[in-house]
């Protein structure tokens, strides 16, 4: 399953990872971890880049 991206000009394959397959990314997508817990599943954290949008603190 793809994901593009039209900001970044860059598709990931989101069935990999989030692997770049073509485009200007230079890194993955981040993933996020999840937690199972009854029949809730939470998500409890982050792994990869995580690039904060700058424009909002300005």
């Amino acid at each position: 399953m793809l994901g593009p991206c039209p900001r970044h000009l860059t598709t990931f394959d989101l069935s990999r990872h989030g692997v770049v397959i073509t485009g200007h990314a230079t890194a993955s997508l981040p993933q996020v971890v999840l937690e199972l817990d009854g029949d809730s599943i939470r998500a409890v954290g982050m792994q990869g880049l995580v690039y904060p949008d700058r424009s909002r603190h300005a």
